[in-house]
């Protein structure tokens, strides 16, 4: 939120008052009352707020072209005992993306259940929006990477050295499960 402020010449906390209402069903119900004007919503809710007449007035992915949706946390002990287990929990996991991405009839299958939505529309709406912001390969570029180091630095108060995308992130495994 505070990239999509700054990006529009407005001041986080100065142009903008920031409230932490709650989790995003108590957030949708601040917007819906008018208690608040505007907030970061994830979907489906997005979604759902437009249908019943709420503007979008940004996009977060339009401010970060790509990014991680998630992603997998190995600690250095762990790749160093054992990293065929490694190996084969990421191999794992990029062919259950993939799969995912070639696969709608399949996913809009098994969405529903999984999201507890019912309404078609609105998971074809969300199967979309995935589609958009997945990265076939599991990885993410190296923009995206010195985006998250910088914004965690800044949200962390921490020191503004300069730390290189390899000291945090290790895409070699993902880029073996491919080959």
């Amino acid at each position: 939120m505070q990239m999509i402020l700054q990006k529009n010449g407005l001041a986080p906390n100065k142009d903008v008052t920031t409230l932490i209402i709650g989790a995003q069903e108590e957030t949708v119900i601040a917007l819906r009352t008018g208690r608040i004007a505007a907030a970061l919503i994830t979907p489906p809710r997005n979604f759902i707020l437009q249908r019943d007449g709420f503007n979008r007035i940004a996009y977060s992915g339009d401010y970060m072209t790509t990014y991680a949706n998630g992603g997998i946390g190995v600690t250095d002990e762990k790749i160093k005992t054992n990293p065929a287990e490694v190996l084969a929990f990421v191999r794992g996991t990029i062919k259950g993306l993939q799969f995912s991405m070639k696969n709608r009839a399949e996913m809009v299958k098994i969405m529903p259940g999984y999201l507890g939505i019912k309404d078609p529309a609105l998971i074809d709406q969300l199967y979309d929006l995935y589609l958009t912001r997945q990265s076939i390969d599991g990885s993410v570029d190296e923009n995206w990477m010195k985006g998250a180091i910088e914004f965690t630095q800044k949200t962390l108060g921490a020191a503004t050295k300069e730390v290189a995308p390899s000291q945090v992130f290790d895409f070699s495994f993902a880029q073996k499960a491919v080959r």
